[in-house]
């Protein structure tokens, strides 16, 4: 067996990151390791370095050599997992490249894994939880960011989910062999052989895990009840914090979250009003998202080879797609 690489799982947000941490990253009997408190590493090394800071911490970055070093010598691959490397949605991903310039820095040898989640429900769920990060914004602000002419300061951006750009930026720097890229829709209804899969791309399809998967559960978190998240929103204006600058009190949200959790069993009392709430937010989301991805999810099939379109996504057809094709190579000879 070759010696095992680094793995890079950059996210996105909202596609069973947690779940893959817990049941699959961390057990060595798969092959997998992690590191203890990596989050805060990772975001002290690849994210909170200054915006010309194209290099990670070296000494962040010499720590996790030394670990990677031995979980290869162990057989097993080190993985660096955080759903905060792909970008936060909140914020446009306006960071999105330096992250993946200063995780190549780091471990240019390394496998990257991707998942992604067909956008209106990407956005849906992404939506309630920058509530449960503190956010105040209503559903309809959060789609449109005031003066978007101007971006003084980044804010929601649509085009953060044309998957195609991000996807096209890992393979120019790993190459494409090296970034495996799969849709969270199945993760939850083809959970083993999706596992499987991430097993191959780190380990070769010649390598067997070191135990079954039969523990692998694809269950998910269970959504908090929508009217409770409406009144959490409501409440987060009163505190101080980076998704609400006008608070009167700064508390951590991990704090707030913290107590927050101990009410929620008892908020299922709410949960009748999700038919009411759910549907409506459904619609204004669909409305947004009318022909911004079609194009964009095309080239996500032709770069990855996946079908998005049995899983729901929205695609144009191949006639459209040539068009936009060719509309791009004009604008590119015109700029010649």
């Amino acid at each position: 067996m070759t010696r095992p690489l680094p793995l890079l799982h950059i996210g996105f947000h909202k596609t069973a990151s947690t779940l893959l941490q817990d049941m699959l990253f961390s057990d060595a009997k798969l092959g997998f390791c992690m590191l203890e408190d990596d989050r805060k590493a990772i975001h002290n090394a690849f994210i909170l370095r200054g915006a010309l800071e194209n290099q990670p911490d070296p000494a962040i970055v010499g720590n996790l050599r030394r670990e990677e070093k031995c979980a290869a010598d162990k057989g097993l691959n080190l993985v660096i997992s955080h759903e905060r490397l792909s970008g936060y949605p909140a914020s446009g991903g306006f960071d999105q490249g330096i992250i993946a310039e200063r995780l190549h820095s780091a471990f240019p040898e390394a496998k990257v894994l991707m998942l992604i989640r067909e956008q209106k429900s990407m956005i849906y769920s992404m939506y309630l939880q920058t509530i449960s990060d503190g956010g105040t914004l209503s559903l309809r602000r959060f789609l449109e960011p005031p003066e978007p002419g101007l971006l003084r300061k980044p804010g929601f951006r649509f085009d953060f989910y044309n998957y195609d750009r991000l996807i096209q930026k890992y393979h120019s720097l790993f190459g494409a062999e090296n970034v495996l890229v799969l849709p969270f829709e199945r993760l939850r209804s083809q959970s083993e052989g999706t596992v499987r899969q991430i097993i191959e791309h780190c380990r070769g399809a010649d390598q067997e895990p070191m135990q079954t998967l039969d523990h692998f559960s694809n269950s998910v978190n269970k959504g908090r009840p929508l009217a409770f998240q409406a009144l959490r929103r409501r409440m987060n204006l009163f505190l101080r914090n980076q998704l609400s600058e006008n608070g009167l009190i700064t508390v951590p949200v991990n704090y707030v979250e913290k107590g927050v959790r101990k009410v929620v069993p008892a908020a299922e009392i709410l949960r009748p009003f999700d038919s009411i709430l759910k549907p409506r937010m459904h619609r204004v989301i669909a409305e947004a998202c009318a022909g911004r991805f079609e194009h964009s999810n095309r080239e996500t099939e032709r770069l990855t080879g996946l079908d998005l379109g049995s899983l729901g996504y929205s695609l144009d057809t191949p006639d459209e797609s040539a068009s936009a094709a060719s509309g791009l190579e004009d604008v590119r000879n015109d700029s010649d």
